[in-house]
């Protein structure tokens, strides 16, 4: 009955959760103020498809300062 009540609970507040936007990167180049996101190259590769890379790595930093790669 606890484990039934806990799970009506989660499920129940699960519903209030929201997201926040990431802040931008700023980057002022020649006087102008840029706003960089996560993927500032995607509007390019939308208009040039042709260079996008057709692999991508993935790199995690272990806690000793080693860096594993995954390829998708």
């Amino acid at each position: 009955m606890k484990k039934l009540i806990l799970l009506i609970i989660v499920l129940c507040s699960a519903s209030h959760l929201s997201a926040t936007e990431q802040e931008p990167e700023v980057i002022i180049y020649k006087g102008r103020t840029y706003k960089m996101y996560s993927a500032p190259l995607e509007p390019y590769f939308g208009t040039h498809p042709k260079v996008r890379p057709t692999w991508r790595s993935i790199g995690y930093v272990q806690p000793d300062g080693s860096v594993t790669y995954y390829h998708e």
